[in-house]
């Protein structure tokens, strides 16, 4: 009787030396933001180790030759398409990234910005709303407005009413009558150059 609850505490013990280092290992991973085994990475941009996620900011060439405006830019949704105001598609436009590539001449590049924060509720709402942008317009500058729109005001509008800020930093509202360029954009501080894509890649 002895030896068996000697080895019953025995068994008892290995187990609980085992066990301790996997649960610490598990509250480590949490508090290091690590998402464990359930986490699946998105598609990468042709060519680039770049993982494309949700609210991803893609600028296209100041190159009126190719792409037929002056700097384009684009928000990836939470579904990894891209969406954007098109001039000839007179509104908002939903792409696949080949969709997207084929709507640019040879040799042009597409760079890839990443939010430092807001991404993923800026992606959800491009992606609920690009439909609502029913006209293509560069006269309309009420920053409210969704239906008369352009790429970097549509853009501007996923970071306000999706992630409740002015992604221009200039305390700018839905409120307000403004022009917002794609350099404006681009040259955002709550965005981070990542890299490029080949459009024809």
């Amino acid at each position: 009787m002895f030896v068996k609850k000697k080895m019953m505490f025995l068994l008892i013990t290995i187990f609980a030396l085992f066990l301790g280092p996997i649960s610490s290992y598990a509250t480590t991973s949490e508090a290091n933001g690590n998402v464990g085994p359930q986490y699946v990475p998105g598609p990468y941009y042709p060519g680039t180790n770049v993982e494309m996620e949700p609210g991803d900011v893609l600028v296209s060439p100041k190159n009126w030759s190719s792409t037929k405006f002056f700097g384009h830019v684009a928000i990836v949704g939470d579904d990894y398409y891209i969406y954007h105001s098109h001039p000839y598609e007179d509104g908002g436009v939903k792409d696949t990234v080949n969709e997207f590539m084929s709507r640019h001449g040879q040799g042009d590049t597409i760079e890839i910005y990443k939010p430092r924060k807001g991404a993923s509720d800026a992606g959800v709402w491009a992606a609920n709303n690009y439909d609502e942008n029913s006209n293509y317009t560069l006269t309309n500058h009420d920053l409210g407005d969704i239906a008369n729109n352009y790429c970097s005001k549509f853009v501007w509008q996923a970071f306000w009413f999706g992630a409740g800020f002015d992604l221009l930093n200039q305390g700018l509202t839905d409120e307000d009558s403004e022009i917002i360029t794609p350099s404006e954009i681009e040259n955002s501080d709550d965005l981070a150059y990542k890299g490029r894509f080949d459009a024809d890649y």
